[in-house]
């Protein structure tokens, strides 16, 4: 029987002794009742990282009308699109970092439908951490010289679902430090100029610091590359006489270029010219 007015009647078949019979019509009011609404999330603990199932159940009750209309829940900040009931149940998902961090209540609020009236139910509480991100760190390539520099790519990730990464990454190594770079879609993309690096095998450090954006969903984190091998640099030596052809009264200017190459550091140091027995003295480099 459905909510509001109804009439209703009874009627009596007879038997030996009584003959049929039946009553009145007598008014009714069928007013609507209250389901129960049962929230359960999939977990009791996750990261802002990880998103959260949660499944909500309606009932009147045994051998009442299955409940229908929609749900929809919320958390502080969080507000669900509202749902629709099937079966009389109906599947939520929160996305990752919609919770804030700490212990979380989760409140599922019923439409109601002509059978039922409005009606909330709470989930157990939901702890929230924050989480700390993966950090990777690519260098390329992973042998150099000191007159080269590396490009080094840096992933900072949540995992699958979870929302992007936003801050900033600086690269560390000896005594190397990069400006800080902000990252862009997750990544960031950071240049060691060539002669940065100590020679031998190096590790690359990568900091990530979130940005207000991100600092209420990730940790600092860091991430470490593999070893780089970073050898000394052959440059070439270019010498260029003034004269290709002199007479023995004639002096001679030449003029010595040591480079290692385009984007090296700017070779120190002296040279001598040597040509027979004859040997100039060291000249500096400028």
């Amino acid at each position: 029987m459905g909510q509001g007015q109804h009439l209703a009647n009874a009627s009596y078949p007879g038997d030996s002794n009584y003959k049929p019979s039946a009553s009145g019509t007598t008014g009714l009011t069928a007013q609507p009742g209250t389901p129960s609404v049962t929230t359960t999330p999939s977990s009791s603990s996750i990261t802002t990282a990880q998103s959260l199932t949660v499944a909500v159940a309606i009932s009147g009750g045994t051998g009442n009308p299955t409940p229908t209309g929609s749900v929809t829940l919320t958390s502080g900040n969080f507000s669900s699109a509202a749902t629709t009931i099937s079966g009389g149940g109906a599947t939520i998902n929160i996305p990752a970092g919609s919770l804030a961090t700490g212990t979380d209540t989760l409140t599922a609020s019923y439409t109601g439908d002509s059978n039922y009236t409005s009606a909330t139910g709470t989930a157990p509480s939901v702890t929230v951490t924050k989480a700390t991100p993966s950090v990777t760190v690519t260098p390329s390539p992973n042998s150099i010289t000191m007159a080269q520099g590396l490009s080094v790519t840096i992933a900072v990730s949540g995992g699958s679902g979870a929302p992007t990464a936003t801050g900033a990454v600086t690269l560390t190594s000896g005594d190397y430090t990069s400006p800080a770079t902000v990252l862009s879609s997750g990544s960031a993309q950071i240049s060691i100029p060539a002669g940065s690096l100590v020679t031998g095998s190096d590790t690359l450090t990568a900091n990530y610091a979130p940005d207000s954006n991100s600092s209420s969903i990730y940790n600092s984190a860091t991430g470490t590359s593999q070893t780089v091998s970073v050898a000394k640099a052959t440059p070439t030596v270019l010498v260029t006489p003034s004269s290709s052809s002199i007479t023995t009264a004639q002096g001679l200017s030449v003029t010595i270029a040591v480079s290692g190459g385009s984007g090296a550091p700017t070779a120190t140091g002296s040279v001598t010219l040597t040509s027979g027995s004859y040997t100039s003295p060291a000249t500096v480099l400028n």
